[in-house]
């Protein structure tokens, strides 16, 4: 039996170019055993956490894990974590190949540069999907061992389809910046920056811009000056509630507060109380602070990290690697 001959690059002659590509940087620079468990690991850590110490004496029968873990999964392991994994990993795919003379040896093959980043950015989207599978499997496993949640398979299928989303909008934005910058270690800052900055430092100083008016009917100052347009983390809570929302309805009804600080929702100054007695404040989003269709933010921020992607497919068609 002949044996399939390698070149330097790692790359199977006699493969189709992309899906070689695509296994290569796949097993050989993403899901390296290190870097699949570190990510993990951060990743499930402050969920775990939250499920260990809770106390089951306090669950119902109607206790949701979609909403018990929503906030922190939201905030935490898909706000901060989930994406500073997936941009760190896209950064060097392209600027690091291009400084150590690989990618010169690969556009020597018979694969154009388009294929090239193609290949990474399906690699990179594979890696994605393994790195939430095994997350969101942890913590199932985890709720499952606590408490008999109904609502296991629905948790999952939220945060996996939220999940995708971000792999493209971080993943095309971080990768198609690897092709315009030179060092990867550049490119590693954007994801990293724009995360904290969306999270951490935007959300502080847009709570003064939604107080200014939280008790009367004049518009605050962050939708008078409609900052919601360039507000990332609004277009993402908009988008993972109306994920949410679309298998278990009730989902803003624990979360409304919360969701107040990313100008997603606005206290409606009103009690709902229902037949069995127990009252809630409406913190409404669908009449009060819906700036965006959540399909609209979908399209927004897809643009962004697609059309960089595409920007960075043009450049690196253009760039002398030699």
């Amino acid at each position: 039996m002949s044996k399939i001959k390698k070149n330097p690059s790692g790359i199977k002659i006699g493969l189709t170019p992309i899906l070689s590509i695509t296994r290569k940087t796949f097993i050989f620079n993403l899901c390296t055993p290190a870097k699949l468990l570190g990510s993990i690991i951060i990743i499930i850590l402050v969920p775990l956490i939250f499920l260990l110490i809770g106390n089951p004496a306090y669950y119902t029968n109607e206790t949701s894990l979609t909403e018990l873990l929503g906030i922190v999964m939201f905030f935490y392991s898909f706000g901060l974590m989930y994406p500073i994994a997936i941009g760190t990993s896209a950064a060097p795919l392209i600027a690091e190949e291009v400084n150590s003379g690989t990618m010169l040896t690969l556009v020597s093959k018979p694969i154009d540069r388009l294929g090239i980043i193609l290949g990474k950015f399906l690699a990179l989207f594979l890696f994605g999907i393994t790195l939430s599978s095994l997350s969101l499997l942890v913590i199932s496993i985890g709720a499952a061992i606590k408490y008999p949640f109904y609502d296991i398979p629905i948790f999952f299928a939220v945060n996996f389809v939220y999940s995708i989303f971000l792999i493209l909008f971080f993943g095309g934005l971080t990768l198609g910046f690897s092709a315009l910058f030179k060092r990867a270690r550049n490119v590693t800052i954007i994801p990293i920056f724009i995360v904290i900055f969306s999270y951490l430092i935007l959300l502080i100083i847009k709570q003064f811009l939604i107080m200014t008016t939280l008790y009367n009917t004049e518009a605050s100052l962050y939708e008078r000056y409609q900052l919601y347009h360039f507000d990332i983390s609004y277009h993402l809570a908009n988008i993972y509630t109306a994920i949410a929302e679309a298998w278990v309805p009730t989902s803003l009804q624990g979360w409304g507060m919360f969701f107040q600080i990313f100008g997603l929702t606005k206290n409606a100054g009103v009690s709902i109380c229902q037949r069995s007695g127990s009252c809630y404040i409406d913190f409404s989003k669908t009449i009060y602070a819906n700036y965006y269709f959540p399909i609209f933010s979908n399209i927004y921020l897809l643009v962004i990290g697609i059309g960089l992607l595409v920007l960075g497919i043009f450049y690196l068609k253009r760039r002398d690697i030699s």
